[in-house]
C-alpha cells in the first residue's frame, strides 16, 4: 500500500513539473523573443555556475546561440530532476512516517481488542475457565509484543512483569510469561518503584547503580492511587530509551493506569502462574 502511493506521488510530480516546464519555457519564449538569444547566454552562464563540473553544458567559448539553447535545455532538465527527486524524498519520509504511525496504530487497536476479549470473558460471559484463561494471555502476549516492537529489542533482549498486590499491601506477586532472568534484581527494583507514588518510572542507568547485573534500563507504569495492578519491563540493551519510544510506550501504557481498577482481570492475573 505504501509503495504504491509513493509511485503514485512519483507520477504526480512528474507529471506536473513537466507540464510547468513545458509552460514556463512557451511563455518566456513569447514574451522575449527579441532578447531571447543574448538572455540565453547570460542564463547559460548563471545556471552553469552550481554546476561546473559538468563540463559537457558548459557555455561555449566562441558565441553559438544553438548551442547556448542546447545547454539551457539541458541543465533545465537536471535541475528539474534534482528537483524532482527533492520532492520525492520529502514524499517518501512523509509516508514513512504516516505509515509508521498508521502501523502503530493498528498494532495498539489489536491489543485493545485482545483486551476487550479478556474483559468479555471474565464478566459472566459463561465461557470455561481454559478459555478465560487462554484470552487473558492472549492479551498480554499481544501487549508485551508490541512493547518489544516500540523498543526495537529482539526477545532475549527485554522481559515483561505483570505485578499484582498481596493481601498485604505491603507485599506484592509477579507473573511472566517469558523466561525468568536476574529476577534478584528485578525484585530490588519493584521494592523501589513500589515505594514512589508516581505512576510511571523509568531508570535508565541500572547497571551503573546495581552491581552483578546485566539489566540496563528498566521501566514500570502501574495504577493511580492504592496499587492494583502494574507493568514493568527490564532492558538487556544499553541506550535502548529514547524520548521517542519512551513516548509510544507511554501511549501505549495509558489505559493500564485504569487496568488496575479492573478487579476481574487482577484477579485473574493472580490465578496463573506466578514467579517464586
Amino acid at each position: 500500500m505504501l509503495k504504491n502511493l509513493v509511485q503514485s506521488n512519483v507520477k504526480i510530480v512528474f507529471s506536473v513539473l513537466g507540464i510547468l516546464f513545458v509552460l514556463v519555457s512557451w511563455l518566456v519564449f513569447e514574451l522575449l523573443k527579441g532578447l531571447l538569444p543574448d538572455l540565453i547566454t547570460v542564463i547559460h552562464k548563471w545556471m552553469f555556475q552550481p554546476i561546473e563540473w559538468l563540463f559537457i553544458l558548459a557555455p561555449p567559448h566562441e558565441e553559438n546561440k544553438l548551442a547556448s539553447l542546447g545547454s539551457v535545455l539541458g541543465l533545465s532538465i537536471l535541475y528539474s530532476a534534482i528537483l524532482a527527486g527533492m520532492v520525492f524524498i520529502v514524499l517518501f519520509i512523509c509516508d514513512k512516517i504516516r505509515g509508521n504511525k498508521i502501523e502503530f496504530e493498528m498494532e495498539v487497536k489489536y491489543c485493545e481488542k485482545e483486551l476487550a476479549n479478556a474483559i468479555y470473558s471474565l464478566d459472566g460471559s459463561g465461557q470455561s475457565t481454559a478459555i478465560i484463561n487462554a484470552n487473558a494471555i492472549t492479551f498480554m502476549k499481544a501487549f508485551e509484543m508490541e512493547v518489544k516492537t516500540i523498543y526495537g529489542l529482539k526477545p532475549d533482549e527485554l522481559c515483561c512483569y505483570w505485578i499484582v498486590p498481596t493481601n498485604n499491601d505491603k507485599q506484592f506477586e509477579v507473573f511472566y510469561l517469558t523466561e525468568l532472568k536476574d529476577f534478584d534484581t528485578v525484585r530490588t527494583l519493584l521494592l523501589s518503584s513500589m515505594l514512589q507514588e508516581d505512576c510511571r518510572i523509568a531508570d535508565k542507568q541500572v547497571k551503573g547503580r546495581i552491581q552483578n547485573t546485566d539489566i540496563e534500563q528498566f521501566a514500570i507504569v502501574k495504577n493511580f492511587g492504592k496499587f492494583r495492578l502494574g507493568f514493568a519491563v527490564a532492558v538487556y540493551k544499553n541506550d535502548t530509551f529514547t524520548p521517542e519510544n519512551m513516548q509510544e510506550f507511554e501511549r501505549l501504557t495509558t489505559y493500564m493506569l485504569l487496568l488496575g481498577f479492573v478487579t476481574k482481570f487482577v484477579n485473574k492475573v493472580k490465578t496463573l502462574k506466578r514467579a517464586s
